[in-house]
């Protein structure tokens, strides 16, 4: 146990806030890694001495350890779904740019050539280069050849 000193030191002189400073201090992980240890240290206390105030100390933690425990789970949850999130945004962009790529040389093929469709063509690139230009994928070298 890397922090028993620490936990002496404390039960010597128990400055509740100041511990729990130090607790906060940490990262979630290591406060529920901080937290267990000193709990299994109270617990070794109270089969020594089986003193009442050991007792509720040993309880009061076990409610904090089941919160940190909570807390950090709901961090790591929340980080996971952050990456999935990224993960589905930066697949739907892909997709986005790849179905644009081949919407754009569609629309340029049937402007280029004068076909029978050319000006709503001409419409169909208007509103891809303002939808672009809304979500900040515009690029103005791939429509160079687009003249309004």
């Amino acid at each position: 146990m890397q922090h028993r000193e620490r936990f002496t030191a404390w039960l010597a002189n128990p400055d509740v806030p100041a511990f729990e400073d130090w607790i906060e201090s940490h990262s979630p992980l290591d406060r529920v890694e901080i937290l267990t240890e000193f709990n299994e240290w109270a617990e070794e206390l109270n089969a020594q001495d089986g003193n009442e105030t050991t007792t509720r100390m040993i309880e009061d933690v076990q409610e904090h350890l089941d919160a940190y425990q909570d807390s950090y789970l709901e961090w790591k949850l929340a980080e996971l779904n952050m990456e999935i999130a990224k993960d589905e945004a930066d697949k739907a962009i892909a997709d986005y740019v790849s179905y644009a790529e081949e919407a754009r040389a569609y629309v340029r093929e049937f402007i280029e050539l004068n076909a029978p469709n050319a000006d709503e063509a001409r419409e169909v690139a208007r509103k891809m280069i303002d939808l672009e230009q809304q979500s900040g994928l515009y690029r103005p070298e791939e429509w160079a050849w687009f003249e309004e």
